[in-house]
């Protein structure tokens, strides 16, 4: 598993999960959001004065995870699971996929992939993250249209 988070023109370092770890509340505040999520929602206010937390109701997102937010005033908006059209770092997983496929192949094992991951994540250019935050109120308004169903996003 690979987590990763984006704000404009900020992206989080990439975080590699184990597969062998349950990634509860616990370790999602201890591993994840305090070394990774903190530093860039922190400089994210710092640029853009205001930010809110994006998350979509993971096991991780719920427990002691939500104490730590509300302890450190990091403010959070509800968001449906199984949302992939609202959902903008999906489409960046998928970008990252295409540009692996591409760019290196079949890797084989977990060291090289991680590598590989870290060099396709901080190659996202600027300006693919700004258009993906500009395209919000369109999906939004097709999500709208749509009644909840399938979007061409």
């Amino acid at each position: 598993m690979v987590w990763g988070a984006l704000c404009r023109t900020l992206k989080s370092k990439l975080v590699f999960v184990p597969t062998k770890p349950k990634v509860d509340s616990s370790f999602y505040v201890t591993k994840i959001m305090y070394p990774s999520l903190v530093p860039v929602w922190h400089c994210s206010c710092e640029l853009y004065r205001w930010t809110t937390v994006v998350e979509d109701g993971a096991p991780g997102h719920k427990g002691f995870s939500i104490r730590y937010r509300y302890l450190g005033g990091m403010e959070t908006t509800r968001w449906p699971a199984q949302s992939r059209d609202l959902n903008l770092i999906e489409h960046l997983w998928l970008d990252m996929e295409n540009k692996l496929g591409e760019t290196w192949g079949r890797i084989g094992d977990i060291a090289t992939l991680e590598a590989a991951l870290t060099a396709v994540w901080n190659g996202i250019p600027n300006e693919r993250l700004e258009s993906l935050i500009r395209s919000m109120p369109e999906r939004l308004q097709a999500v709208l249209d749509a009644e909840g169903g399938a979007t061409k996003y």
